[in-house]
Formats: C-alpha cells, sequence, structure tokens
C-alpha cells in the first residue's frame, strides 16, 4: 500500500488519498467540540470510522482523534524547535489543550493568520490521515466517483469564520472609555465625512467589562457605523452606566431626516449580535424609516468583578489546565493539591466557588464534600464536582450545587462556573430586604 507523510515528516503507513470535502468539515466541527459529548455522539464521523457499536462512543471518538494526532508527533531525536512539530503542536494545543488561536500563534511565534492558516492544512492532513487509515471510503459508497479535492485552500464559511472569532480569544477586562473611544478613533473618518455630531457622556469610574476585546471592538465598529451612516448630518450620542452586574452602552443617533441602514448595515449588525455573545454580552438594534424613532442601540456587558475560585485536585497538571483556562477571565484560580487543607484553605480565601475534584489520595472526596456543605462559614459557598466519575446524580445528591465530568473543555468549565454565578444573582436579588 502506498505510504504517505504525515506534516511531521513521519511515515504513517497509509493509503495517498485525499478525504472528501463532508468528511474534513465533520472533523472540524468536532475538533472544535472535542469534549462536548452530545455534540460528538451526533457527529457523522462515529458511523465513518465504524466505532458506532462500541460502548460510550463519544468517549471513544474523543481517544480515536487524540491518538490520531500523536501519529503527527515526530521522533524523540527531532529537535523541539524543528518546524516537523508544528502541525502536531497545532492539533494537540489548539483542540486537546484548547488554547486560543491566539495563544498557540504566541507560542509558536507566528502570526495569527498564519497560524489559521497551518491550523487549516493540519487539520486537513488529519482527515486524510483518518480517511485512509479508517478506510473510510469503504463506507462512502459515492467517495470513490467523487472528484479530487482541490490543494488549495478551503474558503471558510461565515460560520467557521465566528467560530474561529469565538474561540481565539480569550475574555479580558476591558475600561469602556479606553474601549469606546478606540473604536471612536478607528470610525472619526466616516464621523467627520458624514457631518454627524458626537455627544459623547460616558462617565469616570466605570466598572471594567468582562469581554473577548478583539472581537468586541469588531461589534462595537459596526454598530457605530451603522449609527453614523443614521445620523449623517445629525447627532450621535454614546452613554454608559452600571445596571445590576452589568455595564451598559446605548448608543442614539439622529439625522435631519432619520436615515435609513443599508442591506450591509442590518447584515454588520446582526454579526455585532452575534459577537456580543461571545462576551457574554448581549446587543438589542431599534432602526426605523424616515421620520420614525431614532435609531438606538444598547450593548449590555459584564462587569468584572473577580471571582475566587479554588480548585481542588491532586493532579498538577490538571490544576494547570485549569489555571489556563480560567487565565484572563473574571474567576480568578487557586490551586489546591493538597486535600487535607482543603478546609483551611478555604477558610482563608473565602472563595465564592469550590472546583473538587473527589477523587483524591488519602480522602474519600464524597465525605469533604459533606464537610464543606456542613461547614458553617463555607456551607453556602457552592461547590462544583469536577471528575472523570459518571455521577451527577450522586454529587447532586451529596449537596454539590453542579457537576461536569473530566474532561471538560474550557468553554463547559466557563459555562459551568457561569451558570452558578448567574443563580448566585439571582438568589440574591429575589432575597427578602429590610425597608
Amino acid at each position: 500500500m502506498a505510504q504517505q507523510r504525515t506534516p511531521s515528516g513521519q511515515r504513517a503507513g497509509i493509503g495517498s488519498h485525499a478525504a472528501s470535502a463532508p468528511f474534513v468539515r465533520a472533523l472540524r466541527a468536532v475538533l472544535w467540540h472535542l469534549y462536548d459529548p452530545v455534540t460528538l455522539r451526533q457527529s457523522s464521523l462515529i458511523p465513518l470510522l465504524g466505532i458506532g457499536q462500541l460502548e460510550d462512543p463519544p468517549a471513544r471518538l474523543r481517544s480515536l482523534l487524540i491518538e490520531a494526532m500523536e501519529s503527527f508527533k515526530p521522533a524523540r531525536d527531532v529537535p523541539p524547535q524543528a518546524s516537523a512539530w508544528r502541525a502536531y503542536r497545532i492539533l494537540y494545543e489548539r483542540f486537546v489543550e484548547q488554547f486560543s488561536q491566539r495563544e498557540v500563534a504566541t507560542h509558536l511565534a507566528v502570526g495569527t493568520r498564519q497560524l489559521r492558516r497551518q491550523e487549516a492544512h493540519a487539520v486537513r492532513a488529519l482527515a486524510d490521515w483518518l480517511w485512509n487509515h479508517y478506510d473510510v471510503a469503504s463506507r462512502v459508497p459515492d467517495a470513490a466517483s467523487s472528484p479530487p479535492r482541490e490543494t488549495g485552500e478551503e474558503t471558510p464559511s461565515r460560520e467557521q469564520e465566528l467560530e474561529w472569532l469565538r474561540t481565539s480569544y480569550p475574555d479580558e477586562a476591558v475600561a469602556i472609555d479606553e474601549l469606546l473611544r478606540a473604536t471612536l478613533y478607528t470610525v472619526d473618518p466616516l464621523l467627520q465625512a458624514l457631518k454627524a455630531r458626537l455627544d459623547y457622556a460616558v462617565p469616570p469610574g466605570l466598572p471594567q467589562v468582562a469581554a473577548q476585546l478583539t472581537s468586541l471592538r469588531h461589534a462595537l465598529a459596526n454598530v457605530l457605523t451603522a449609527a453614523i451612516q443614521y445620523a449623517a448630518h445629525g447627532q450621535l450620542r454614546i452613554e454608559a452606566e452600571v445596571r445590576g452586574s452589568q455595564v451598559c452602552i446605548q448608543i442614539w443617533a439622529t439625522g435631519p431626516a432619520h436615515g435609513t441602514l443599508s442591506k450591509d448595515d442590518r447584515e454588520n449588525l446582526d454579526l455585532a449580535q452575534r459577537i456580543a455573545e461571545f462576551s457574554r454580552g448581549s446587543l438589542e438594534v431599534r432602526a426605523h424609516g424616515p421620520g420614525e424613532a431614532p435609531f438606538c442601540a444598547l450593548l449590555r456587558l459584564p462587569a468584572a468583578a473577580q471571582v475566587k475560585v479554588l480548585v481542588v485536585d491532586d493532579n498538577l497538571d490538571t490544576l494547570r489546565l485549569v489555571e489556563r483556562h480560567l487565565a484572563g477571565t473574571r474567576y480568578a484560580f487557586t490551586g489546591l493539591a493538597d486535600p487535607q487543607q482543603v478546609v483551611a484553605v478555604a477558610e482563608d480565601l473565602a472563595p465564592e466557588i469550590i472546583l473538587l475534584d473527589v477523587m483524591l489520595p488519602g480522602v474519600d472526596g464524597w465525605q469533604l464534600l459533606g464537610r464543606l456543605r456542613e461547614h458553617p462559614r463555607l456551607g453556602a459557598v457552592p461547590v462544583l464536582v469536577y471528575t472523570i466519575l459518571a455521577q451527577e446524580q450522586l454529587a447532586l445528591a451529596l449537596g454539590a450545587a453542579a457537576f461536569v465530568r473530566k474532561p471538560v473543555s474550557r468553554s463547559a468549565l466557563l459555562q459551568a462556573l457561569d451558570q452558578l454565578m448567574d443563580r448566585k444573582r439571582i438568589a440574591s436579588d429575589s432575597a427578602p430586604r429590610c425597608r
């Protein structure tokens, strides 16, 4: 059988047929959601790779893909800085360790656009390896007669571009005034060309927000561009204020004839709404026809108050991974590898959430959960059980506030933490208050 070289320079011992475009797209979707069992269970890769009859197909698919990535790993005598390591590192760091594209680009000392191209090549090479190694063509009747895939880069779809934005930039603490002024500087030539007056009413001292700075700037630029078009020869007003746990930015635009929005403006506003969700925010836009109410956009973003999280796990690698997951978010990480010190450290730290692995040396994790629940000062602190055990019902019955099963992606972990904080906020808002 013909052999094919992987990007690492190794011989994979497989045929040289290229995977079909639908197979590459299915693989890419799975890699983006490698730790989401629901997405994995629905993937067409399960029957195509012949694992549908195995126990726990989602877990088997994840293991199979990670094992396939290992085939790209160069021999030990290859220097770490050699280009042969690049495909393996990109695949492993992006999809197994869940680093953003910007973080991987920094690790490899390349630009993000260059990394995007290299990531696309690595994913296609992985698809070809799987296609040949598991003889996928035999399970796709028309695969042999389908035209060969072009070797050039595939044009990413809008959804792929949005997914790239969502996964490429970590949350950062952003000052509202700095964000607005930087974006206004970008759109100022349009503001001047259309002779729109700017009324800037953003007070000092607003809390920072937790947001994907790069993508949020694009969203805000889209909103301001549409507003300026609407406010030609009129007025653009920007306000900001704190409402509960959110910072709200309101943009008003009025013109002599109450301008209208073009098709491109509306499409850009739709994209801005999608991008705002990446930062756990929301965007509402009201724009009417000539002679009616003015343009109004309301952007809500979560304030970046730091939430202390105590992470208890005897595995130092897991602690480092969770620390990377929480880096740049509103969650302040404190790791603890010694389960004997949990209560003492928690009393001193006063965390708002405890992330607990129940498989601990020398301590029964379930009993430790019970001790935390009964502790007079720690009993109200929600405990998120984080373990490889499939014991969600038991964890919740023993007092855990939530449960996630290892391994878990960064997005899934942050979603679980966000849900806990939302529940605490709702409970606080609904609690009776003295009059």
